[in-house]
Formats: C-alpha cells, structure tokens, sequence
C-alpha cells in the first residue's frame, strides 16, 4: 500500500484489523512516495528473517503507509490476522504442543542464548556487509549522474533504488543483532540491581566510540591538516560553499583524504531516514564544520571517562547479589561488545543509500526542471520509480503540479495531525510464566530494547520546567536552535543546544556543533540517547512539547541527569 495524493478524508483509517500504531521515531515527516515501497518490502523482509532466526514470537512488525506516514501492528506466531490479545493459557499450551511454528520459535530462542548467535552476526556484518554496503556506494559515487543521457540516468537510478532497497534489508535483518543484547542487558541489569534504566544504559558508553563512521580515517585527517597549508587554508575560509567547492582540485593525500572523508559524511540525510530528506551534501556549512570539529575534537571517549565508566561498573555491580554478578558480567560484556551494531547497521545500511540516491534524483530532477518538466528538483522524490521512468520517458506520467501538491502536503502536515492509534486497543504481551525460560527471555529483551527506543508517551506540560527524561548527565545553559526540518540543520551553530522532534543515526554529522539536546520523542535506546553518552553530550529526550514551548534562539538549561529543561531568556 503506497499512499501518494494528498488526502480526501480527515479521519484516517486503519489499513486493516488489529492495532495499528504510529511510528514517530525513524521520520521528520511523512514518506516521500520514492521511498514508501522500497522501505516497506525491505524492511518487512528483513525484520521477518531476524525474529525468526532469533526465535522471537512476534511473527512481523506489519508495515503500511497511512496518508504517508508510518503505521505498525504487531502480528505474533500463530495468531489470527489483526489479533490484539492473546490466547487462553489453555489455548497457548495447546499451540507448544502441537504447532510447528510455535515449536521453532521455542527452539531457535533456546538456540540464541546457547550459542550467542549475535556473535556471528557481528562477524557477518564486519567481515562481508559493512564492507560491501562501502564498497556499493563508493562505486556509486564515483558516477557523475550530471555526465550521462537520459538513458543512462535512468540506468543509473534504477542502481541506486536497487541500493536503497539492499541497504533497508541490511539495517533491518540486524534488528535482533542490535536489540537483544541491549534489552537483555536493561531486564536482566535493572532486576540484579535494583538500578534503573538509565544508570545500566550508562554502562554502555563507550562501546559506540565512532558515530560518524570517519574513525579510521581520522590519523590520516590530522596529518594532512598538519602537513597541508592549502588544506589549512581551505577549512579557514568563511565560505563553505567555496570550500566545499575546491576540495576537488585539493592535490595530493590531503585531498584524497578530504574527498573520502566527504564521501562517508556527506551523502547521508542530515536527520530523518527518507531520500527525500536533505542531506549534507547539501548544506556545505555542515561538511566543513564536521571535518573542522574532526580536526579539533579530542576522542570520544578518553582516558578520564573509561576511569570515571569504571568506577561506576564496579558500583553497580556490588549492587547484584554475590551470586548473581558473573550473570551481571556476562550480560554487560554481550551489550558492550553488540553495542556498535545499532548506529552502525544505519550508518552504512540505509543512510548512504539514501543520500547517494537523493544525489541522482536531484541531478535529473534538474534535467527535468531546466527543461520545464518540473517546479524544482526536489519535487522528483514525489514520485515513485515507475512514474520517474515514465517522466522521463515521455509516457502518462504524474505531471509537475501534481509532484508540487505532494510536496506541499509533506512539509504542510505533520504528525500531530495523525492519531497514535489507528483500530483497536491493544492487549499485553504473553505472560513470561507461560513460556519457556529462553523464550521468557527473549520476549521480555526484545520488550525492553523497544521501549527504551521510543519511549512511554509524556503527557506536555505546559508550564514550569519542560519535564523530559534525562539521558545522559551533565547541566548546561545555551541557545535554543529549534529545528523542525532536516533543512533546517545548517542554521546550527557551534555551541548551540539542539531542540528538535526526534532524532536519527543521520544526524550524527551535526553532533560535534552541539552543547546540549533536546527532543520531543525518544527513550533510553533512541538514537540521541545513544550518541549523547557517546559525546557525553548533556539530553533530555521525551518532552513532547519542547519544540513548541521553545522560542529559536532562547537561554535554556538542559539538565539531562534530572530530565528537565528550563527557560532562561
């Protein structure tokens, strides 16, 4: 189901039975009409295989477009279409005695335990998809789109959607990898405890040290820096569209460095997880202000933190019952090692797709508009590849007004005008005594990765402090850049507290700008949280309203120990 045209009704309906919820986690708006079928059959594929493999219960997370935006329902094993509670426990037991489905699951949840099979998974991704995703889009790049036919454009684009879709696969068929590890950490940590969500995730600092994918490249920056003075004299200049601009003609290892560094920065959306998102290709100010803030920055995580995460390891864990620590260990040691795993599988699974195809579909968009075909060239990302195809072969195609309504609709409306629940309301999980210990286990994991990554809905205050939840220590003061679009992120200026919906992996570029974040949306698990504690970046995630309590350009403290953010000026 692909929803294109600006929408008749004003009441959505339910693209079927069940409960349907509203995912505001991944987008900044709705879903360009390129991006909605890639992202659902890919995505939908590649989950289904992680939660079998992993012996999950959950048969799918069902995936449909709603007037373009995201909505998902749960669909366990063995259960009718659109179910919203469980079975009778008479009924369950029946369906582990007897259903080959069911059967599986139990065993395959056994079987990861046992053999840690996120393990291999991590070897999979190190060893054979990381480097290819790289060496896919690298390839790409080295395309100039602008140099080919209409022929050839088209070739070239089908490429880059057979990339994207490839690259959502890959992101998504880590899921499982990248949840388990971390949610068993959460239920198991917080039981053995008796500390809290926050204080176990803070365990995990550290173990994500390279968030914006350049670390390798980082030694060979510096010494260019040091030994270049045109490179010097380029990251010097005031105009960082003329810098940008003459990276190109830069000789020798400086520029190799410099233009590969680009390559794995810039052809990424800056915050969201759609082509038709802006990336930072397009907001030259961000790249050099990431290859200057590359060259100032000390590690992420020095010396001083591993002391400080150290001392902090040892307290929690004298919390645990004697008998109970080697348990505590072990499962920090699986989180800590499998914690990469949840930025990285974005940053080279999907995200460079996405901004090497955005790269394509602006170049012909500009074809298309110079020849009077289009109102801009962004307005091409609101069509899907067939009517793209049609458009520029000179069939029945979506003419230039109907791409500019679908534009106008992705930027006029926004998900307040949608519901958090589309169809019924829904019932709660299996109880874990019902289950098999493994199965309990992998159940009540998977339950705490996913609420740590979006969080439990907060009611807005309206007055007072802006209560939020606080996810990674520190207080600091600054000014407010509120962003409410992904082209919106080059107004962001070093220093500057981040005050915006929700973040992605994506934005990871603008993060050495920032003093503080702040968000709407979020938990513990969301890509701010995880990258703030990287930074050690004070955030407070969850205030439902503090994009709209903050004025642009405002004095705010953000105390992200206590979850509170407070107007100053």
């Amino acid at each position: 189901m692909v929803s294109t045209l600006v929408p008749a009704e004003t009441s959505p309906t339910p693209p079927g039975p069940g409960a349907w919820f509203l995912d505001t986690g991944h987008l900044t708006t709705s879903c360009s009409t390129y991006h909605q079928p890639l992202f659902r059959d890919e995505f939908l594929r590649g989950f289904g295989e992680c939660l079998r493999t992993y012996g999950s219960l959950l048969e799918a997370l069902d995936w449909e477009w709603v007037n373009g935006f995201p909505y998902y329902r749960l669909s366990p094993v063995a259960a009718p279409e659109g179910a919203t509670h469980h079975p009778p426990k008479e009924v369950w037991d029946e369906l582990m005695a007897s259903h080959a489905g069911v059967q599986e699951r139990l065993q395959n949840a056994e079987r990861a335990f046992e053999h840690r099979i996120w393990r291999q998974e991590l070897e999979r991704w190190d060893r054979v998809d990381k480097p290819g995703a790289i060496e896919q889009n690298r390839r790409l790049l080295d395309v100039d789109p602008l140099g080919l036919d209409d022929a050839g454009l088209l070739s070239y684009l089908e490429e880059c959607t057979n990339n994207v879709a490839r690259g959502v696969y890959l992101h998504h068929v880590y899921n499982m990898a990248a949840f388990i590890p971390a949610g068993d950490l959460i239920a198991q940590g917080t039981s053995l405890t008796g500390c809290s969500e926050a204080e176990i995730l803070g365990l995990l600092q550290g173990s994500t040290p390279d968030a914006l994918g350049t670390g390798h490249l980082r030694e060979r920056l510096t010494d260019a820096a040091a030994s270049s003075a045109e490179l010097r004299a380029l990251l010097a200049q005031d105009d960082a569209v003329a810098a940008l601009s003459a990276v190109d003609q830069l000789p020798g290892e400086a520029g190799d460095v410099l233009r590969e560094f680009i390559s794995f920065v810039a052809y990424r959306p800056v915050n969201g997880e759609d082509v038709g998102d802006t990336c930072a290709f397009e907001l030259p100010e961000i790249v050099i202000g990431a290859i200057r803030a590359e060259l100032d920055a000390a590690p992420l995580y020095e010396s001083t933190c591993s002391e400080v995460l150290a001392e902090t390891t040892v307290a929690v864990r004298a919390k645990a019952a004697p008998a109970d620590r080697d348990r505590f260990d072990d499962v920090l040691r699986e989180a800590r090692l499998m914690y990469r795993i949840r930025e990285e599988r974005a940053m080279y699974g999907d995200l460079w797709s996405y901004g090497v195809a955005r790269r394509a579909l602006l170049s012909t968009g500009s074809r298309l508009t110079a020849a009077g075909r289009l109102e801009a060239r962004e307005h091409l990302v609101e069509a899907g590849l067939p009517e793209i195809r049609a458009i520029l072969l000179g069939d029945d195609a979506p003419d230039s007004a109907e791409l500019a309504a679908r534009a106008r609709y992705r930027a006029d409306v926004g998900f307040d005008a949608m519901p958090g629940l589309l169809g019924d309301a829904p019932g709660g999980p299996l109880p874990a005594e019902w289950l098999p210990d493994a199965s309990a286990r992998m159940e009540h994991a998977l339950g705490a990765a996913i609420g740590a990554l979006f969080g439990a809905p907060r009611d807005a205050v309206e007055e007072g402090p802006i209560a939020g939840m606080g996810v990674s220590a520190g207080v600091v003061e600054g000014r407010a850049r509120v962003i409410d679009a992904s082209s919106d992120f080059g107004r962001i200026r070093g220093g500057d507290i981040l005050v915006t919906r929700a973040t992605t992996a994506a934005f990871n570029v603008v993060l050495p700008f920032l003093r503080g974040i702040v968000t709407d949306r979020g938990g513990l698990l969301c890509h701010a949280a995880v990258v703030s504690r990287e930074y050690a970046i004070p955030a407070v995630v969850g205030t439902a309203n503090a994009t709209s309590r903050i004025t642009d350009g405002a004095r705010i403290r953000v105390d992200g120990t206590s979850g509170q953010v407070t107007l100053l000026a």
